[in-house]
């Protein structure tokens, strides 16, 4: 399914037809939303995100439509925890909230209510979203590894729209992002949730990302190709122990409404790109 909803389709939807949710930075003020949203406060730290994404409460028989100011990455990050809880008719709004504003659409004042959380009931599939102490703890991966730290280039074109797969190679490319089509593929790095979705759209099956801050494996992995330093001074288990996400044992936890998500198991090759 293609990770995007340009505005044009969403606006011919019927609002009853979909579960719609702003996604806002923690502790970031919020003065008008599209109609019928409810807003989705999201961590910065992995761990209380993760457990969040595991709470939310919305009408299991709908889609969901994601949206941000306009920077993609707050509403990306959102797509990855949805996805990785099960839910597989999961959209984001390309252009966000200021593309509302650019077309002239109607917006409420305010901020609306926040979305509906309990206790954690849903399973989390870790293939999709891979904690620090798992990514870094391995010496080679069957994946390739894709590095996010820029992007610097335009994924809209003056329509708002994103452009075209050409284009959007090209661009990957000047933000040094090379990957092999139909390869199995982690991503980290600070944009990591958004290539990741960038991927998928590109027809990439496969995708896994890393949330966390991968600068000291950068740095490890920069020292050995140098051959400088002592590398076993880089401690994977003690850089991430505050950092791992909750281990979930298949066999106990109950099975969930929606659909299972991909990759539930990987095997370990060589194949390192940064």
């Amino acid at each position: 399914m293609n990770p995007f909803i340009a505005l044009s389709e969403f606006t011919k939807l019927s609002p009853d037809s979909y579960n719609l949710l702003y996604c806002v930075p923690r502790n970031e003020s919020v003065s008008e939303y599209i109609p019928k949203s409810l807003i989705y406060y999201i961590d910065e730290e992995t761990s209380e995100f993760v457990q969040k994404s595991k709470c939310l409460e919305l009408d299991e028989d709908k889609g969901v439509i994601l949206y941000d100011r306009s920077e993609l990455k707050t509403a990306c990050k959102a797509y990855w925890g949805f996805r990785a809880t099960g839910h597989d008719d999961v959209r984001i709004l390309i252009g966000g909230l200021k593309a509302c504003e650019d077309y002239g659409l109607d917006l409420e004042s305010g901020a609306p209510e926040e979305v509906s959380h309990t206790e954690p009931f849903l399973p989390f599939n870790n293939a999709l979203i891979i904690s620090y102490q798992d990514f870094v703890k391995k010496e080679g991966y069957y994946q390739q590894i894709i590095y996010a730290e820029k992007i610097n280039f335009d994924m809209l074109d003056v329509r708002g729209n994103i452009v075209t797969e050409q284009q959007l190679i090209k661009g990957l490319e000047s933000a040094e992002i090379v990957f092999q089509n139909n390869k199995a593929t982690i991503v980290h790095g600070k944009y990591a949730v958004v290539v990741g979705v960038l991927l998928k759209y590109l027809g990439q099956r496969s995708v896994s990302v890393v949330l966390d801050n991968t600068e000291g494996f950068i740095s490890a992995k920069r020292l050995r190709r140098s051959g400088g330093g002592k590398v076993e001074e880089f401690d994977a288990g003690n850089i991430a122990s505050s950092r791992s996400l909750p281990f979930v044992d298949p066999g106990k936890t109950a099975k969930p409404k929606h659909k299972p998500t991909e990759e539930q198991s990987r095997s370990i090759c060589s194949c390192i790109i940064i």
